[in-house]
């Protein structure tokens, strides 16, 4: 029962408790008086009646009309004189009024009055006894009116305090609301803080949730900062703080060998050096120095200019050279143009007197190209570039001829043959036990007769700002795949504009709005590094989304979980780790120590952890020996 309706009762209770007393004390304290003053009446009206007949003449027509006047003049029901032997000589009586009182209440309020009497005489001598009753109906009558008028003032007043009580309740309790708020929280893996209450007794117990909250914070971060620790020492560039040369070819014989076939993937370097002066020479100690804000220039732009990627791998592949890795890039020659007026290229030398050159070299990566081959692709772009004059140097490759070539005015037919010709292929997520934990959806469309990955239009759609648009076609796509397999369960990765962008994201809650009885089979994922990158709007997309059933977890994780800030709160089921952790894992022992703890950290948060495209049945083992708990398989298909 809640403490709304208990205040109730308890004024329902003492309302009617205290008006039962009052009840009890006013209204039997009436009815005595009542008593008392008709007695007094029956009395006084007797002995003056009986005073008039004593001195009229006795005849029977004279008391007669002496005893009429005085019954038609007042409320009696009986008057009446007696003779000396007890014979009535004159009787008036009256019934009493009926009134609308009811029965039980005319029994409990019965009036037992004694009649007033009196002596009439006759010189000397008794000549009879007079007798005089009162009518009771009116007082009766009376006395239930103002019983009517108590009862309504005692519901009034029990409303009206229960109506003050319920406000003050409402307002001592709104703290509570947010208690229960954060409790479920807790249960949903959300371990938020929130606002001290002023309540005291409030206050106790959300302080004590707070702290609880902080401390599991506090274990998270030292978590995560003993995790980055260690893949620090052995995989990152001690001044940069960037991955290495080692982690660069894992990202790289990764992503050639796990990402889409026909996206638009790019390798970019940038580098200091340069074929007629030394940089490190000419900056001696400054070096370090230099290098570190140049990298740190690189690294900002990067994050600055979203809409050219869909994700990026930075990484430091010797002293003077920077490795950019990115996926879904739309289009080398508008990077280079905004790359040139950035602050990547105005590094100084030799006292502020010259500016140094920084040379730009990139490439598409091809289809099962060998990472060897890509290497000296973009080595020999890069040396051209070096062989220039001027402050930002470049040598890019133009999209190749079997990319999608289309004007923003082409969109709506590209996205008419994406609708018309979508088709689903899905791959298993097992568990250790080879049971199916879902599948993950891979989506394909026709172009030019040749069946081709989504992402053969992504990087399009992110140029002509149209990804949320493909996000909403997918959704509705999954959902009615969902609902043809009734045993199914799928998930769906969505890019950060769609939820970041009000009116794509109200569209998309609509959908799944629409769809209620399904989505609850439905898990929605967003890229580790989108969630870093827009805490605010998937921290928000997460509350409106978990509500209706739907699942949320993380894609492509291992680089920035650690910047993912406050993912305590989000209340995430589960993260899949990027391929770039998981490629040759049973041969990476830095990895497999990196994985177990962020396997940890994942299961004390409440998450499942999963692998994305495992090549072996070693691999696959090891992984669920690290705490994995479910593997996909790297699918290849004709």
């Amino acid at each position: 029962m809640t403490l709304n309706k208990q205040l109730w009762l308890s004024i329902i209770f003492v309302v009617l408790l205290n008006s039962t007393v009052n009840l009890g004390m006013l209204f039997f304290s009436a009815h005595n008086i009542f008593k008392e003053q008709l007695l007094l009446k029956n009395i006084d009206d007797a002995t003056s009646l009986a005073l008039i007949l004593t001195q009229a003449d006795k005849t029977q027509t004279n008391i007669e009309l002496l005893m009429a006047a005085k019954f038609d003049t007042g409320h009696y029901a009986l008057i009446e004189l007696i003779d000396k032997q007890g014979d009535s000589i004159v009787k008036y009586t009256h019934d009493e009024e009926h009134i609308d009182s009811p029965l039980w209440f005319s029994k409990l309020i019965s009036f037992n009055i004694p009649t007033g009497v009196a002596q009439v005489s006759d010189g000397w001598n008794i000549f009879g006894t007079l007798k005089i009753a009162s009518q009771t109906s009116y007082a009766m009558e009376m006395l239930w009116d103002k019983f009517k008028q108590f009862l309504v003032s005692m519901v009034l007043v029990a409303i009206f305090m229960g109506g003050i009580g319920s406000a003050l309740l409402r307002f001592i309790l709104k703290p509570l609301d947010k208690i229960v708020y954060q409790a479920n929280s807790f249960s949903q893996r959300r371990f938020i803080t929130i606002k001290r209450p002023w309540t005291s007794d409030f206050a106790k117990v959300v302080d004590a949730m707070n702290s609880l909250a902080t401390r599991f914070k506090v274990t998270v971060l030292e978590n995560n900062k003993r995790l980055e620790e260690a893949r620090y020492r052995s995989q990152y560039d001690p001044v940069t703080r960037l991955p290495n040369i080692s982690a660069f070819f894992t990202f790289l014989e990764s992503q050639l060998n796990y990402r889409d076939r026909d996206g638009q993937n790019a390798l970019i370097i940038h580098s200091l050096a340069n074929e007629r002066y030394d940089i490190e020479a000419i900056l001696g100690d400054r070096f370090n120095t230099v290098f570190n804000a140049f990298t740190s220039d690189i690294v900002q732009f990067y994050e600055s200019n979203q809409s050219f990627y869909t994700d990026f791998k930075v990484s430091r592949i010797n002293e003077t050279d920077i490795a950019v890795i990115v996926t879904d890039f739309i289009d080398l020659t508008h990077f280079t143009k905004a790359l040139e007026v950035s602050d990547v290229s105005s590094i100084m030398l030799e006292s502020q007197q010259k500016v140094a050159t920084v040379s730009t070299a990139a490439v598409y990566l091809k289809a099962d190209e060998p990472s060897f081959s890509l290497m000296d692709r973009i080595d020999i772009r890069l040396e051209n570039a070096q062989q220039r004059d001027g402050a930002f140097v470049h040598d890019v490759e133009a999209l190749p001829a079997n990319k999608l070539h289309v004007e923003k005015s082409d969109w709506p037919k590209v996205f008419e043959q994406v609708k018309a010709t979508l088709k689903l292929k899905t791959i298993e997520l097992k568990d250790v036990n080879k049971k199916v934990i879902s599948y993950q959806p891979v989506f394909t469309c026709e172009f030019y007769g040749e069946e081709k990955s989504l992402s053969y239009v992504t990087s399009t759609a992110k140029r002509f700002s149209q990804l949320e648009s493909l996000d909403l076609l997918l959704l509705e796509f999954v959902i009615e795949q969902l609902n043809k397999n009734p045993n199914a369960s799928g998930a769906l990765l969505i890019y950060q504009e769609t939820i970041s962008n009000p009116k794509a994201l109200k569209k998309f809650i609509n959908i799944l709005n629409q769809h209620q009885e399904i989505v609850p089979r439905l898990s929605l994922e967003l890229r580790e590094s989108s969630a870093a990158l827009h805490r605010e709007s998937f921290k928000y997309f997460c509350s409106l989304v978990r509500p209706l059933g739907v699942q949320v977890g993380l894609k492509r994780v291992g680089k920035s979980f650690s910047e993912v800030a406050d993912v305590h709160e989000y209340g995430l089921e589960y993260i899949k780790i990027d391929s770039a952790y998981v490629f040759d894992v049973k041969n990476n022992l830095t990895n497999q120590t990196y994985l177990r703890g962020l396997c940890d950290l994942a299961h004390s948060l409440g998450m499942d952890v999963y692998a994305d495209s495992v090549l072996s049945d070693d691999d696959e083992s090891i992984l669920f020996t690290l705490g994995f708990d479910g593997v996909a398989r790297l699918q290849q298909w004709d």
